[in-house]
């Protein structure tokens, strides 16, 4: 799907569906040098099952127009633009990563929008080594690295996962090798600048569920717990041995810690 937003050209996948105004509607958000790529498994789970999906790449992303924007307040503004170049009203709001520091924000624009909150791999606070921020910046084959080494379990780095004949942190990789020069480091300087996470989640009064991979080394376990015990209706689903690349390691599990929805019946 191709939109206008904020006078640039957007792009988004839907999961092999086109978009029924008489289904409810998903959000999905990308985290850092990612793309719509991240969601394939959990977007046709979702388009194949009553639900319209908008998974976007993010402005500099995939085939989305840049630049990229610079700071988490202004990621959820241009995805609440996205939603009313789409038509769309109420919505669910999906988010991993630095997407779910930009679901946390749209969430609290949205207001009685948002009609439920999955946030994979996050917390209220998502402070980044600075060691990678300078290598996103002077040395990106270092920085992706360190991506991919920190952002996966070890079940995964061990070619352990679900997928038989994948090597995930190899396609991990070679996703994030496909961002422009610059997307990585911008990414991660809006995703350590952000201290509103606290704050925006004690004003979500939807049904919120924080998705939280046991083995996390970039949102540790604690973080994720905590955070859901800011959202008035949140709480927390553990998946044991995963990483913070969940929907990667465990797509199943995954799939499974979001059914039904929050607030949902299916």
């Amino acid at each position: 799907m191709e939109f206008v937003v904020q006078n640039k050209a957007a792009f988004a996948a839907s999961g092999g569906r086109p978009f029924d105004p008489a289904q409810p509607t998903i959000l999905m958000l990308h985290g850092a040098a990612c793309d719509h790529c991240v969601w394939s498994l959990l977007a046709r789970a979702f388009a194949w099952n009553g639900y319209n999906v908008i998974a976007p790449d993010l402005p500099g992303h995939g085939r989305s127009d840049g630049p990229a924007l610079e700071t988490v307040e202004d990621l959820a503004d241009w995805s609440c633009d996205l939603l009313d170049a789409a038509g769309v009203g109420d919505v669910v709001i999906v988010g991993h990563s630095l997407g779910a520091l930009i679901a946390l924000e749209a969430a609290t624009r949205l207001g009685a929008r948002t009609t439920a909150l999955v946030l994979i791999g996050a917390a209220e606070r998502v402070p980044v080594n600075e060691g990678l921020i300078t290598a996103a910046r002077t040395d990106i084959g270092s920085a992706l690295d360190m991506m991919n080494i920190w952002g996966f379990g070890r079940k995964a780095q061990t070619a352990g996962g679900e997928m038989p004949g994948i090597r995930q942190t190899k396609t991990g990789l070679r996703l994030m090798e496909r961002a422009a020069p610059g997307i990585l480091a911008s990414d991660l300087v809006a995703t350590n600048a952000y201290e509103n996470g606290a704050k925006a989640a004690s004003t979500i009064t939807a049904p919120a569920r924080v998705i939280i991979g046991a083995a996390d080394m970039m949102t540790p376990r604690k973080m994720g717990h905590a955070l859901a015990g800011h959202l008035p209706n949140g709480h927390a689903v553990e998946i044991p041995d995963c990483g913070h690349m969940i929907m990667a390691e465990a797509p199943e599990a995954c799939l499974r810690a979001m059914r039904p929805l929050p607030g949902q019946t299916r």
